[in-house]
């Protein structure tokens, strides 16, 4: 069995070389907003820079009523220094092995991610290329 210390590589790209989304990110960043919008409570949520922000934070901006106080989002597992403040919310990588949910120490709120798009999120931060559909949660067209 892979060890969590190996959740370092690449991950899978958000979109696949046709210039479509990757089916897997589609269902994965369909769930993980459903899970960050429970989190949230109804509060607006401070995404970290970079694809984090590009996958989510079109949807969010949409659903989430603007006010002025946020609760904060951190990507969080194997690999990543620990943020000081903690977040309120972790995204955490799956196992890709045996599906368990990594467990940050002290972080009650956490949105689960499959291990390659955590990993891609958190170890690979170029520009995500505009998919030729629309639609998905994490699409930056309109």
């Amino acid at each position: 069995m892979v060890g969590w210390e190996a959740l370092k590589g690449e991950g899978i790209p958000p979109v696949e070389p046709s210039g479509t989304w990757s089916a897997l990110w589609e269902a994965e960043i369909g769930a993980a907003l459903a899970h960050l919008l429970a989190a949230s409570e109804g509060t607006p949520v401070a995404l970290p820079a970079g694809l984090v922000t590009n996958t989510f934070g079109h949807a969010h901006d949409a659903l989430l009523p603007l006010r002025p106080r946020a609760r904060t989002a951190a990507l969080v597992g194997p690999g990543l220094p620990a943020d000081d403040p903690a977040p309120d919310i972790a995204l955490v990588p799956r196992h890709p092995q045996t599906g368990e949910v990594w467990q940050p120490g002290g972080i009650t709120d956490i949105v689960p991610l499959a291990a390659d798009v955590w990993m891609r999120m958190a170890f690979h931060q170029e520009p995500v290329p505009i998919p030729a559909t629309d639609g998905c949660a994490g699409s930056t067209t309109r």
